[in-house]
This record gives structure tokens, sequence and C-alpha cells, in this order.
């Protein structure tokens, strides 16, 4: 019998860390820990770690995950993992979720009760990004870094341009980088304020 743990983040350009997950894994005591940086919006399919430790998984084995989050982002993803968990007799445990024995009706329930929720909670974030984000639009705001040059400068810009100047030379002149000038130059330009 293998304890296996599976550690997901989404992204790999190390803003995120498994550094949590592991440590809560190896306290609860798996030996053997695989780490993905992917999108959980990924079905296990997609997931090439995961759809490994699928396959390799065998008859008393456990999987353990330290949130149910970390496994799949949908009710039918999750469902499906447990499913294929459950036919190999591999037992599927969370450290924040506590689940044991998913192979019986009431480990069946309270997982598909607790992804359902988790599917309705990202459905709710997801939404309530999307309001925020258009109120910000509706009251002149944007996301990202704000525009560094007002509109004087753009036109100044695009009158060294006219004249043939190099973009160098304009970057130099308005003490900015080359993709900064470039972007100046292009219809619809954000000038600062």
């Amino acid at each position: 019998m293998t304890i296996y743990g599976y550690m997901r983040v989404s992204t790999a350009d190390g803003r995120q860390t498994t550094r949590s997950q592991r440590s809560a894994l190896k306290a609860a005591g798996a030996t053997d820990l695989r780490e993905e940086h992917i999108s959980g919006t990924k079905s296990h399919h997609q997931r090439p770690v995961l759809a490994s430790l699928l396959d390799e998984v065998s008859e008393g084995d456990q999987l353990w995950v330290y949130d149910l989050s970390r496994l799949a982002r949908s009710l039918g993803d999750l469902l499906e993992i447990a499913k294929t968990l459950q036919e190999k007799g591999v037992q599927l445990r969370s450290v924040q979720q506590g689940i044991v024995q998913t192979g019986t009706p009431t480990g069946a329930l309270m997982l598909a009760i607790l992804g359902a929720i988790h599917e309705f909670d990202v459905s709710l974030l997801r939404e309530k990004t999307k309001l925020g984000v258009a109120a910000a639009h509706a009251a002149g705001r944007y996301g990202g870094r704000k525009p560094k040059l007002n509109s004087a400068q753009v036109e100044q810009a695009r009158k060294l341009r006219a004249e043939g100047a190099s973009i160098s030379h304009i970057g130099k002149v308005l003490g900015v980088s080359r993709p900064t000038v470039y972007r100046a130059l292009e219809d619809g330009y954000r000038v600062a304020s």
C-alpha cells in the first residue's frame, strides 16, 4: 500500500508554491508526493501528472490531497476522478475536508455535496469578479499598470515618429522603454492622467 499525495498550483512562475500543501500531506502520512503546475480548470485528462498518477495507483493505495479544489474545479471532473479511484480500490482523502472511505455511499454523498458547494463558490467568485471589473470600467479605472505617458508625451512621440525618429530615440527623449513607445504609437493608447 502506498500513500500518494497530489499537489497542484495554477502557475509555474513562482508566485504560487506547493509548500503548505507539501507539509500538510507529509504530516498526513503521504510518502509519494506528486506536484503539478497547471490550472485546475483543465480536466484530469489534460493534467499529465494527475493522469499518470491515476493510472499508477492500485488497490489498497490512498490518494491524499490538501483540498478537493487541488484535485478538480468542476463537480463532474471530481466525481469522475472519485469513480476511477473507487473502481481501482483506492481511497481518496482530503486534509481540509477530512473525507474518508469515498467508496461508501455516505462518502460518495459527502464528496458530491462538497464538490457542488465548491463549484458554486467558484461560480460566485467568478461572477463577483466580473461585476467588480465592470464597475471599475464604468468608473474609468482599468486593471494593470498605469500608463506611463500623458497625452502631451504621446503627441510628442507621434510627431517625432512622423518626422522619422527611431523608436530608440523617442524612448530616450521621453525616458521610457521601446515597448512603451510602440504602445503609445498605437491607436487607443490609454494616457496617464
